[in-house]
């Protein structure tokens, strides 16, 4: 017999411990990075001042294209599923509800083109408390949620 005996540690198997080692560290460094960056990084005082962010309501405008009728929507995407209030002010109307999901949902409802000589108005949407807001237009994404009822008259500022 002149190999090393059956069940000892050859070159080959120190070498594949060795690259089991590696991966598993590497794996380890990878999954203690993505925890520090889903907390805002490795500073404390970073993830607070996010958490203060989002907190803060977002409120921005979207002005539609003046010669477009047809089906528009905002998707909203918030960091987590806590309940946030989401008012569109569109013209004399406003629209209220409620968006409780920690991932992307869409909110559709129809916009007809200005009369001749009419203003074209913007959307106002105001999420409290913060989140993303993007606006589209034409067939909404599967799953999309019909607010196209129950718009009220906006108070007059």
């Amino acid at each position: 017999m002149s190999g090393p005996a059956e069940g000892t540690a050859g070159p080959g198997r120190r070498r594949g411990v060795w690259a089991g080692l590696v991966i598993g560290i590497i794996a380890v460094s990878g999954a203690f990075v993505a925890v520090l960056h889903d907390r805002g990084g490795g500073n404390g005082e970073e993830a607070s001042a996010q958490r203060q962010q989002q907190d803060e309501p977002v409120e921005v405008s979207h002005e539609w294209p003046a010669t477009y009728g047809g089906q528009v929507w905002i998707t909203v995407t918030a960091a987590d599923a806590a309940p946030r209030s989401v008012t569109i002010r569109w013209g004399p109307w406003e629209k209220h509800f409620v968006h409780e999901s920690d991932e992307p949902l869409s909110y559709w409802f129809t916009k007809d083109p200005p009369a001749p000589g009419a203003e074209n108005v913007p959307a106002t949407i105001r999420i409290e408390p913060g989140a993303d807001v993007t606006f589209d237009q034409g067939t909404p994404p599967v799953g999309a949620i019909d607010t196209s009822t129950g718009w009220e008259p906006a108070p007059d500022d």
